[in-house]
């Protein structure tokens, strides 16, 4: 009987980790022990777990796996790296896991481990000092004034031109009389910001004010109709809502509201 190694963090456990461990059991084809290390309560990059430890461990031994040993939070919360040789330490360490199974889009193992030793090699960390210390570092002062342009350009291609010549009379800045002459003028943030916000919150009141309008009118219809039948003591919500939420369905309401919000970033 041969011990196969799986390293996961069940967050949670699905149907693909479900499939792995089946998939595991077939390639061998006799009969097997799957022992998992998993992560506890704390996850990669140090964010709590979407269930608890002792929860997603349930799940892990109802899709198929024999022991779930937990990887502890110090290599839990590392970095791929960190975590892949605690996990691995923690398998050797028990003395049984013959077989480490993993799962990866390419599907072979020879390009994989190719490019393991490359990344091992003195070489590769050589090379990567030297154009490390030949690129430079920047200042947060330079790395500020080189992100100025391309989010001040993003912004006034969706900025309003009369929140912009809001803003300038109120900063007391020149105003521009079209987007293209406000890039050539190089308005400061402290103007193209908020007349940015005001252009996106006047979108978001548009949006609100026509899903508004079929509503109210599905509630006049229903309180009309509720008063002149004498049920006066039915709330009328109550009879609407379910004809608010037909009505968005069917009107894909979804796909409409999504695909607007999209079409009007420039």
């Amino acid at each position: 009987m041969k011990t196969i190694g799986i390293i996961a963090e069940y967050n949670p456990f699905h149907t693909g980790h479900a499939w792995h461990i089946a998939q595991t059991r077939r390639l061998f084809q006799e009969e097997t022990a799957v022992a998992a290390v998993m992560s506890g309560n704390w996850v990669q990059r140090g964010e709590c777990a979407a269930a608890d430890k002792w929860t997603r461990t349930e799940m892990a031994l109802a899709g198929g796996v024999d022991l779930v040993l937990e990887l502890p939070t110090v290599w839990a919360t590392a970095s791929a790296e960190g975590f892949a040789k605690g996990a691995v330490s923690l398998l050797a360490a028990t003395g049984v896991v013959d077989v480490l199974s993993f799962g990866s889009e390419l599907g072979e193992i020879d390009p994989l481990w190719e490019l393991a030793q490359c990344l091992n090699s003195p070489e590769f960390t050589a090379a990567l000092r030297r154009e490390l210390r030949d690129a430079g570092l920047i200042t947060q002062e330079e790395f500020f004034d080189r992100a100025q342009d391309p989010l001040k350009d993003f912004m006034l291609n969706n900025t309003e031109i009369n929140s912009l010549e809001l803003y300038c009379n109120m900063t007391g800045v020149e105003a521009p009389a079209t987007i293209e002459e406000a890039r050539e003028l190089d308005l400061p943030l402290r103007v193209v910001t908020p007349a940015f916000v005001t252009s996106e919150l006047k979108h978001a009141f548009l949006i609100g004010f026509l899903l508004y309008i079929p509503f109210m009118l599905i509630d006049v219809i229903v309180s009309s109709t509720l008063m002149s039948m004498g049920m006066i003591m039915l709330p009328p919500s109550m009879i609407s809502t379910p004809f608010k939420i037909l009505l968005f369905l069917l009107l894909d309401g979804w796909q409409l509201l999504f695909s607007t919000l999209v079409q009007g970033i420039n």
